[in-house]
């Protein structure tokens, strides 16, 4: 399979392919998903876009990866899943992985999906329960003190 097909692909699956340029820039590789330009409107200009200009999350892992790829330059890196806002307050989950391929530094940002923001609700139930249920044991075990000093 072709460079040209591969990122083709990676496209077509619903990511954003982007190479790193000069100047700290960086550039689409093929026609980005809509939730891409819904985040970054002004992806398509030419002059590409900087770390900066997109989110403070996106910033920072740039960062870390190229101090990673310095050390391991066959590797790849992921971010993790973060979410961002697009400008009309739509939330669109994303995980970012960067890599060398054939010398080129790209950048695949991919949408993780509706499913992935149901799960994520989710968990953050999950959290709030477990957090509420943590501070009634923490009543009670203060309660129970406070019984037992009276009887005693």
């Amino acid at each position: 399979m072709s460079n040209i097909e591969i990122l083709g692909l990676l496209s077509a699956l619903d990511n954003a392919v982007l190479r790193k340029g000069e100047q700290g820039r960086w550039h689409l590789v093929e026609t980005p998903p809509e939730w891409f330009l819904k985040l970054y409107p002004g992806a398509e200009s030419p002059s590409g876009l900087r770390a900066e200009e997109w989110s403070p999350f996106l910033e920072t892992f740039l960062e870390n990866a190229g101090d990673f790829l310095r050390k391991s330059p066959g590797g790849r890196l992921k971010s993790g899943p973060w979410t961002e806002n697009t400008p009309d307050g739509e939330e669109i989950d994303l995980e970012a992985t960067i890599l060398r391929h054939k010398g080129k530094t790209l950048l695949v940002l991919t949408h993780r999906g509706e499913e992935y923001g149901e799960r994520r609700q989710i968990l953050q139930k999950a959290r709030e329960k477990s957090l509420k249920y943590q501070k009634l044991e923490r009543v009670h075990e203060e309660l129970a003190l406070v019984l037992n000093q009276l009887e005693g």
